[in-house]
């Protein structure tokens, strides 16, 4: 009996660590849900590392472009054998940086429609949207999926203000929150004397005046007699984050006491370093919700909904900074001082509720992998599929195709 097959289609091989992490737990996941009776064919940026990182075929994928255009055809040819075609997860469907990014993710799932292959969005973000053609693109082909989960209430709400009136939409966890389920920790904090707190931060959205009041703080932290602290710096992704965390690790007093952990060759040694964590303070969402996944205590840096969005959903509300407040020191430290007093706590209160998370998303891809091919999945009209790629193409040709 062959093995399932199934396409994954996210942000991979971009050099952002949290997408890497993302994938590491669907396929974890999905193989522990098959009895690893399952094989997969990922799109990539970087398809040798990304072959590297899962010991699963990549291919690359860069979106609609004149070679897709003009011949490209291993795409069809692939599409046509698997199975199942998953389009997550992550904050893809969005415009912000490109109008190229949502084509990228949705030409696969209508590629799938046209040889009527089920499409899953999987934990997805969804939103904001400014192209009016990419909203009404969005909304025809999310209309005819078999199976729609969303990250959060909030990217529910923009689909369905978009008009997506599909039943079958879940709100899920981040694939992130299974991470401790797959790669356990070591680290035997009990012997370790000085308290480990993780720092991931990134330029974007991130002002002089927030990289100054964090300095500060942990100035101030380090002049503590008490405990001694060490801080650990995760630039998640490598070319973009690391230029922030040298200028941050300049201002600092006693630079012995803090490294920058960018050596890490695979998805798996960040998460085994956070994992090592007492505390972490992020304003990049994967760096909070793998070290809820340890049931470690984290205070949130809101640049984004998705930060206020997860730490709302382990109840940790109340640890969130909003980077515009984020003028000095003073409102990191009653935050942190406020996390130590209640250290024990606010353990247990994560660990209770990553469990819901876990659970939630265990479930969801349940519902894929039982759903039956070839049976529920009815063939959508092919005159729609072509009007749907002629509206993807509209904004690509008005933004010039390269």
């Amino acid at each position: 009996m062959n093995k399932k097959k199934y396409l994954i289609c996210g942000f991979i091989g971009g050099n952002n660590t949290g997408d890497e992490i993302i994938l590491q737990n669907i396929i974890k996941t999905i193989k522990k849900t098959e009895d690893n009776d399952c094989e997969f064919i990922i799109t990539s940026f970087k398809p040798k590392e990304t072959n590297f990182f899962t010991n699963e075929k990549s291919i690359y994928w860069d979106g609609i472009s004149k070679k897709f255009i003009f011949g490209q055809k291993e795409i069809f040819n692939i599409i046509k054998e698997v199975d199942k075609v998953i389009i997550g997860g992550g904050g893809l469907l969005q415009d912000v940086h490109s109008v190229r990014t949502i084509p990228r993710y949705l030409s696969i799932a209508l590629i799938a429609q046209f040889f009527n292959k089920p499409v899953f969005y999987l934990s997805l973000g969804i939103g904001p949207i400014e192209n009016n053609a990419l909203k009404h693109l969005t909304k025809l082909i999310s209309n005819d999926l078999q199976f729609i989960s969303v990250r959060d209430k909030y990217s529910l709400e923009y689909l369905r203000e978009l008009g997506v009136t599909e039943n079958n939409i879940n709100i899920t966890s981040d694939p992130a929150v299974m991470s401790s389920e797959f790669f356990k920790n070591t680290n035997d904090k009990s012997n370790n004397l000085d308290i480990k707190i993780g720092i991931s931060i990134r330029e974007f959205n991130f002002s002089e005046n927030n990289l100054k009041s964090l300095a500060n703080f942990i100035n101030n932290i380090m002049s503590r007699k008490k405990e001694k602290y060490k801080f650990v710096l995760f630039p998640m992704n490598k070319k973009s984050d690391l230029e922030i965390n040298k200028k941050l690790k300049s201002l600092i007093n006693h630079k012995n006491n803090v490294v920058i952990y960018s050596d890490y060759k695979h998805p798996k040694d960040i998460i085994n370093k956070i994992s090592e964590m007492d505390i972490m303070i992020s304003m990049r969402l994967h760096g909070l919700i793998v070290s809820a996944s340890f049931g470690i205590p984290s205070i949130g840096l809101i640049y984004d909904k998705k930060i206020t969005n997860f730490l709302s959903q382990i109840n940790m509300e109340d640890y969130l900074i909003d980077l515009n407040n984020f003028n000095d020191s003073f409102i990191l430290e009653k935050k942190f001082n406020e996390l130590l007093n209640n250290y024990n706590d606010s353990t247990k209160k994560i660990k209770f509720n990553i469990k819901d998370c876990k659970k939630e998303f265990s479930s969801t891809i349940e519902e894929i992998v039982s759903f039956k091919t070839g049976e529920s999945c009815s063939t959508t009209n092919q005159i729609k599929n072509i009007y749907k790629a002629l509206i993807m193409l509209l904004p690509l040709i008005l933004n010039k195709i390269k």
